[in-house]
Parts: C-alpha cells; structure tokens; sequence
C-alpha cells in the first residue's frame, strides 16, 4: 500500500488551530506528528478554564501510534463469513 505524508491542521476555525504531519498507509492514518510549538494546555468552553491537551509528546493520549502498520508484511485472507439471515436488520424498528 502506498505511504504518503501531509500537514494538516486540527483545532477550532477562528480560535485555535494544532498543526500536525499526517502519515497515511492508503486510506489509514498511522501516525499524527505535531508540527512547531504545541502548548500544553487549551481552553476548554466547558470547563470554563484552561485545560491540559493530549496532542504532544507529553500529551497523556497521544494520536494515532500505528507505527507498527508500516511495515511490510505478508497478506493473509481472512475467511468469508456466509450470512445465515438469522437476524434481520430491515424488520427491526
């Protein structure tokens, strides 16, 4: 699958935007890398106050930690699961 990295920004339009280096593995996200100085806090308009974030390194939560998926490796097919129609979804309301 084919690897491809772009920036993009994630945040409030207007008030407060977190640019990040995005790296996809075809249409997956499997790593977000922040870009520049990121604070450690933002303001919350729940809470009312400044509130830690989690989009750093010191972030508590960090984004999309998916290196593992960039490896090369063997496709293995899964098993096809053959629907028995014991359950209807249309009829269910």
């Amino acid at each position: 699958m084919p690897v491809r990295e772009e920036e993009a920004s994630i945040g409030n339009p207007g008030f407060r935007q977190y640019r990040y280096r995005v790296t996809w593995k075809g249409d997956t996200v499997v790593r977000m890398a922040p870009l520049g100085d990121m604070p450690a806090t933002a303001y919350s308009d729940f809470d009312k106050k400044q509130v830690p974030v989690s989009y750093g390194a010191e972030g508590p939560g960090r984004l999309y930690q998916r290196d593992y998926m960039l490896k090369d490796g063997d496709l293995k097919p899964s098993a096809l699961q053959m629907d028995d129609g014991a359950l209807d979804f249309w009829l269910l309301r």
